[in-house]
Parts: structure tokens; C-alpha cells; sequence
């Protein structure tokens, strides 16, 4: 048999077949008998591929062998491609979303004075 092509692998020797890379894991090579697992900050959600692909902005994957990656909850952001994890809104903003790449600043007449808040609140009178 010839040798796998790249996102496949051959599962054990003298396996007549080729086997496609599962999704969470991919493999950039020929006559591979494995596929890597998607590293942390990545996921792969289709069978048979060379790469893994970058979570984008306002989303994570702190796990191995992702299929797909987790949205920030509210209150929290990330704001870099292939985050592991999302960071809290400092005091002074908010976040009502999920999935966002930046918090939001208190607008006029509103404060907040703790860290991770998913509104603002009114101005004391």
C-alpha cells in the first residue's frame, strides 16, 4: 500500500487502509500512524485535516481535542486569537454579552466597583 496522504493515517502495521484524522485532532504529514491531538487555544471540528484551526477573539478552548471553541461568559472578554481561557472586566466596566473581545466602559452617570460585572449600576444620587 502507498503511503497515507496528510489527514489521514494508517491505524497498525500492514492496514490495508488509510483513516481519517477524527475531528479534535489533525496531521500534517504523509505515512503517519497517528493523528495529533488540537492543542489547547484550538480546535478542529471536521474530519480529515492537516491543521488545526485558531479559536478567534471572544472565544477559548482550555482543553485538548476540541471540536469546537467555548464563548466567554458575561463579564469576561478575550481579546487575543487562541486564548485558553477569557479574562474579567476590570472595575469601571461591564459585559452583558457572551462571546465578546472587549468590555465596555461605564457610560456617563454609571460606575461599577467590582471586577467580572456583567452591568453597570446607577449613580448614587
Amino acid at each position: 500500500m502507498s503511503r497515507c496522504e496528510r489527514g489521514t493515517y494508517q491505524d497498525g502495521e500492514g492496514a490495508s487502509s488509510c483513516t481519517s484524522c477524527e475531528v479534535g485532532k489533525s496531521n500534517n504529514g504523509t505515512g503517519l500512524t497517528t493523528c495529533s491531538s488540537c492543542q489547547p487555544g484550538y480546535y478542529q471540528n471536521e474530519e480529515k485535516k492537516t491543521s488545526c484551526k485558531l479559536c478567534i477573539k471572544g472565544k477559548y478552548e482550555p482543553d485538548s481535542v476540541a471540536t469546537d471553541c467555548k464563548p466567554c461568559n458575561q463579564g469576561k472578554y478575550s481579546d487575543t486569537l487562541g486564548a485558553t481561557g477569557c479574562k474579567g472586566c476590570n472595575i469601571g466596566e461591564s459585559q452583558p454579552g457572551t462571546g465578546k473581545e472587549t468590555c465596555n466602559e461605564c457610560a456617563p452617570g454609571k460606575y461599577q466597583n467590582v471586577t467580572n460585572a456583567t452591568v453597570d449600576t446607577s449613580s448614587r444620587a
